[in-house]
């Protein structure tokens, strides 16, 4: 079963009720708006606190199978295909990742593209963070990564999440699992962020240096080679 996380905050949260009323199963993780009962009420925090706290009550809290990802800006009418088609992709055991494209993202298809997979999805080189599927094996080592990043830098003070993305590609990649995208379902996603992205730009880098500090000696240049090409893919 999949156990989905919905972030709002107090921009968005108008927004909520049309992603909520279309799955099931989910979680909502309150990260500014007015605070409700049943909510997981957490004030102003940012991406890597709001990841976090995610995969980490996903792991300690459910048996569930496969973890979702939600920032509450998107906006889609077909969030109940999605979710039937990540099921479909995510039952083959090769597969650690899935997303649908988004409006207004650098990921597109030709710049992610890897090779054709089945039923209107492709292999990918990354998937974004705004809207995503990780299994639960990943979601395990994502939550050892984000414990460790959580006591080496001071996520409180980091707003834009960069390199988080990169890292449970990455540890697809070493692990021979495949991250897969959609040509079939287009989820909106507004332009513009919030974040300075030089500022972001440094974050990142911090991110993916204590990421290769955590790996095994055999696994740094296949981290350092994987990370090389999506930035490649990304300057094209």
């Amino acid at each position: 079963m999949i156990k989905t996380y919905i972030v709002t905050w107090n921009n968005v949260v108008s927004g909520l009720d049309d992603i909520a009323n279309q799955i099931d199963n989910y979680e909502v993780i309150n990260s500014d708006a007015p605070e409700k009962d049943g909510w997981h009420n957490l004030g102003l925090i940012w991406y890597y606190n709001q990841f976090k706290y995610a995969i980490d009550h996903f792991i300690n809290n459910t048996q569930d199978e496969t973890f979702c990802f939600i920032t509450g800006d998107i906006s889609s009418d077909h969030f109940s295909d999605i979710y039937a088609k990540a099921q479909l992709l995510l039952s083959d055991d090769n597969v650690w990742l899935y997303s649908p494209h988004l409006s207004n993202e650098p990921w597109t298809k030709n710049v992610c593209f890897i090779e054709n997979y089945s039923n209107n999805s492709y292999i990918s080189c990354q998937t974004e963070g705004i809207f995503f599927f990780m299994k639960r094996e990943l979601a395990m080592k994502m939550k050892g990564f984000m414990t460790s990043l959580y006591n080496y830098l001071d996520l409180y003070s980091m707003k834009s999440g960069w390199g988080v993305d990169y890292v449970w590609c990455t540890i697809a990649k070493i692990n021979n699992k495949l991250a897969l995208r959609d040509d079939e379902y287009f989820v909106h996603h507004p332009q513009g962020s919030s974040y300075d992205h030089s500022v972001a730009k440094n974050e990142m880098s911090m991110v993916l240096g204590h990421f290769l500090q955590t790996l095994s000696n055999t696994n740094i240049q296949n981290a350092l080679d994987n990370i090389e090409y999506i930035n490649s893919k990304q300057n094209i």
